[in-house]
Order: C-alpha cells, then structure tokens, then sequence
C-alpha cells in the first residue's frame, strides 16, 4: 500500500479538528449547564410598571 506525503498533513489536520470540535461541544454542554443553574436577572425584584406612551403599538413592538 503506498502512502502519498499529502497523507500526513491530511491526519494531522482531522486529528486538529476532532480535537477542536470536541472542545467546543463541552464548552457548549458546560454553559448549557451553567445556565440551567444561573438564576435569571428579573426573578429576585418585581417588575416595575411601564410607562404607557402615547404611540400605539402592534403586538410585536412596531409602530403601527
């Protein structure tokens, strides 16, 4: 079986990936997991109430 030079450079670049994008996909499980504990910033203090302005607006936020 021959082995063309090319192939080293071709290993050496898919084991930099696999390693890369395991990385990645913990950093990515581990902030999942972060943010299932992390308490969200609106849940200690009550909302204040909003100010009505006299423009109206659609559901989405745009003026109509």
């Amino acid at each position: 079986m021959y082995f063309d030079p090319g192939i080293g450079s071709l290993a050496i670049q898919a084991v930099a990936a696999a390693v890369v994008t395991c990385l990645s996909y913990l950093v990515i499980c581990k902030n999942r997991i972060r943010n299932l504990f992390r308490k969200k910033e609106g849940d200690a203090e009550q909302p204040s109430p909003v100010k009505q302005s006299s423009t109206e607006t659609d559901e989405n936020g745009f003026l109509k």
